[in-house]
């Protein structure tokens, strides 16, 4: 069965907990500007959300990106968790984030 927009955010929560669906939320509008987040800056700011909220124990990567392609499944946010992007012969590793195209 398909779920409702709130129905959906609930199981989310459930499923992946207050501290990625608050990550997400907190986030996503700013990594869809930026396109590409490499990993670096990702767990950068990962790290600075848990100490924000005063969470000791940041979730693992593997889990983050398991939310982040069910939200991306829920949301038409086209999200790569796997992305290559390639900087004067540097190879950066990350995630792309891309806002689903609105028809006019």
């Amino acid at each position: 069965p398909v779920l409702s927009e709130g129905g959906w955010k609930k199981q989310f929560e459930q499923t992946f907990g207050v501290v990625i669906t608050g990550f997400i939320r907190e986030n996503i509008g700013e990594w869809i500007k930026a396109g590409f987040m490499p990993n670096d800056a990702f767990k950068t700011q990962l790290t600075g959300y848990c100490n924000e909220n005063g969470y000791k124990f940041p979730p693992m990567g593997k889990k983050i990106n398991e939310a982040l392609k069910e939200y991306s499944r829920n949301t038409g946010i086209i999200i790569n968790v796997d992305a290559i992007k390639y900087v004067n012969g540097i190879t950066h590793r990350g995630r792309v984030f891309t806002a689903p195209e609105v028809p006019f």
